[in-house]
């Protein structure tokens, strides 16, 4: 039976970590997998009781393995275990989620060499609403490289998260590919469009195997204005990226456009004055990559919210055509 690697990252997460960790042993048939089944889990330096935690949950459990690192961020944080894995295959788990009972059963029946296996997702709100993150389509079938790069030219692929992805450790090993500790946001996408270059298929599933809860201390949950920074280094390696490789640019202007539109709204939900805001704002709109760009995007494929946003930027392109007399 083939080995699955399961990577869990952890960073303050005492109330959350057995649970994730329980998730996986819950699991049906766990017993039947157990000896081909590793669980890294790589402390990021946590404050909290978190280490203590897993040290007695893991006690006696030789399949589990903890390494303790000083504080360093995600993407260091899942590299080092990426460096522990030599064969088989890997998962990610974020500490505050969980995977479903029947996790392990539809993983190690989709496991292929040259298939990136992908299955859906469950999101979870703090009011306890659910819906399906992943995967738009009812699909649950095997398809071809080039059904991948349709979806990343429609913009309409699967979640750029590593989560709901199993991988192929020779192939992580082979190529060495590794989180961008650079990138704050973004690294799960950049990490998978490394990761296509070397698939033929995928096996798509609409079921959901992983339930992603809500975190209002996520890094996603916490952006600010500050933080373009980071999404405007993660374009700048995505456009070298598609010179290399036949994916659109629709696709990577179309992702930052949803990083912008995150900005803006993280801008909005401040307690700062209705000018501050709007200055903050315009300091987004005015990104000269995005209005070069709009044309990209296109709107029916945006909510309401984001439409009123793509009109703001369409608006400055106009402006500046006008400007520039053309």
């Amino acid at each position: 039976m083939k080995k699955l690697t399961i990577i869990i990252p952890v960073y303050n997460a005492e109330k959350t970590i057995i649970e994730a960790l329980e998730s996986i042993r819950n699991n049906k048939h766990y017993e039947k997998y157990q000896d081909n089944i590793q669980v890294i889990i790589v402390d990021d330096g946590s404050k909290d009781q978190s280490v203590n935690l897993i040290k007695r949950y893991i006690e006696k459990k030789e399949n589990f393995l903890l390494i303790e690192k000083e504080n360093s961020g995600a993407a260091n944080t899942r590299n080092v275990g990426l460096d522990k894995v030599k064969e088989g295959y890997i998962a990610f788990l974020d500490s505050d989620d969980t995977y479903t009972e029947n996790f392990l059963d539809k993983v190690f029946f989709n496991l292929s060499e040259q298939v990136i296996y992908i299955y859906n997702i469950t999101y979870v709100d703090e009011n306890n609403s659910q819906l399906l993150l992943n995967l738009k389509e009812d699909i649950h079938r095997e398809v071809d490289k080039e059904f991948i790069i349709k979806y990343l030219q429609n913009g309409d692929f699967i979640a750029p998260s590593v989560v709901n992805k199993i991988y192929n450790a020779d192939i992580i090993n082979q190529h060495n590919i590794r989180f961008m500790p650079d990138l704050k946001y973004g690294e799960d996408l950049f990490f998978n469009l490394q990761y296509l270059q070397y698939v033929q298929n995928a096996k798509l599933d609409n079921e959901a195997l992983y339930k992603y809860n809500a975190n209002q201390s996520s890094t996603m949950h916490t952006i600010k204005l500050e933080d373009k920074k980071y999404f405007d280094y993660l374009l700048n390696q995505l456009e070298q990226y598609i010179e290399k490789n036949e994916i659109s640019q629709k696709y990577i202007y179309l992702m930052y456009f949803k990083y912008m539109v995150l900005i803006i709204n993280a801008i909005l939900k401040t307690k700062e004055s209705f000018w501050l805001k709007w200055k903050q704002v315009n300091t987004v709109l005015n990104e000269e990559k995005m209005i070069q760009n709009i044309a990209y995007i296109d709107s029916k494929e945006l909510n309401i919210k984001r439409k009123i946003i793509y009109w703001l930027y369409k608006l400055k392109f106009y402006v500046r055509r006008k400007k520039d007399g053309r």
